[in-house]
């Protein structure tokens, strides 16, 4: 009916439909299909269809619930609202359990960090090993498999989505209604190991590096952006590979272990980008390496006027 033209009579359909309708219609106005995203009402979408009996809608009010999107943020609502699910729902129960294992405050942030080890002082580039654990790695590389896709940017010449001459690998990018629970408080401790605020970082991505893939020499701060990509963190999901080191044209040569993080700093003193920290993702030569990473602005990265910033 939208494809029609019809888009107001298919709207009041679905807002007066059953769960399925009420979650097609959130999606909707999470995304900005047909209609101007609005994430305060898709919320409400999610919600009503929640309380009708979607599950997919429970999962997705809960993320935004704990992650401030289209509303007040509530941690401990959405934590009540994970564990009610779990009685029923195995993938609840892992995250539920993989919460319940964290050194969380009421808020969901991480009460301890793992000791970093300086490998530079300029640029600033360190190594956090055991930042997540491996059951956490484990279950980002679960996550974010039904959502990888090959690596784009968009052709100057076409418009279109080209496969990206610079970065090979496969990538996942959990965007709100994907961040679940477990993946916030990863968020959270990477905030926490850079001494940022949460709401300063870009969607976790997770990568994919299969044999002969990999990310050619590059800075990650962007010229001219007014908003600038301040930190990079790279979290190691798995070891059981070979080549995929990442090296830096400094001389930083690193091979993290499951759960090390890589934190550097992609600006100099004035904010510029640093081309010191020019670096590349080695070749995998065998075996499948796994990354997440998540790139920290200066100032919050609020892709939408609805996602609240409070901490």
């Amino acid at each position: 009916m939208a494809d029609a033209g019809h888009l107001q009579d298919a709207i009041g359909m679905l807002e007066h439909g059953d769960a399925d309708d009420l979650f097609e219609l959130g999606v909707w106005f999470d995304s900005g299909r047909w209609v101007a995203q609005d994430r305060a009402h898709a919320r409400d979408l999610f919600g009503r269809a929640a309380d009708a009996g979607s599950p997919q809608a429970d999962t997705i009010l809960t993320n935004f619930l704990g992650n401030g999107t289209g509303g007040s943020r509530d941690w401990a609502a959405a934590v009540d609202r994970l564990r009610q699910r779990s009685a029923t729902d195995e993938r609840a129960a892992f995250e539920l359990d993989l919460i319940e294992q964290m050194d969380l405050d009421e808020n969901g942030n991480p009460t301890e960090i793992a000791m970093d080890q300086l490998l530079s002082a300029s640029p600033n580039i360190r190594l956090v090993p055991g930042l997540l654990t491996k059951g956490e790695c484990a279950y980002l590389a679960v996550a974010a498999g039904p959502y990888l896709q090959p690596a784009t940017v968009v052709d100057n010449l076409s418009g279109k989505a080209i496969r990206n001459p610079i970065r090979t690998s496969e990538t996942a990018v959990m965007t709100p209604p994907l961040e679940s629970l477990v993946i916030q408080a990863i968020n959270r401790r990477l905030a926490a190991a850079t001494e940022t605020n949460v709401y300063q970082g870009e969607p976790l991505q997770v990568l994919r590096y299969q044999p002969g893939q990999e990310y050619k020499p590059h800075i990650d701060a962007i010229p001219s952006l007014d908003n600038q990509r301040v930190w990079t963190a790279l979290v190691y999901l798995n070891d059981g590979y070979e080549g995929g080191e990442t090296q830096f044209v400094s001389g930083a040569f690193v091979r993290g272990q499951t759960g090390t993080a890589l934190i550097f700093r992609n600006v100099d003193d004035e904010g510029r980008p640093d081309k010191r920290t020019a670096h590349r993702g080695c070749p995998v030569t065998k075996g499948t390496k796994l990354l997440a990473s998540r790139w920290i602005r200066e100032r919050p990265f609020a892709p939408d006027p609805n996602q609240h910033a409070n901490a």
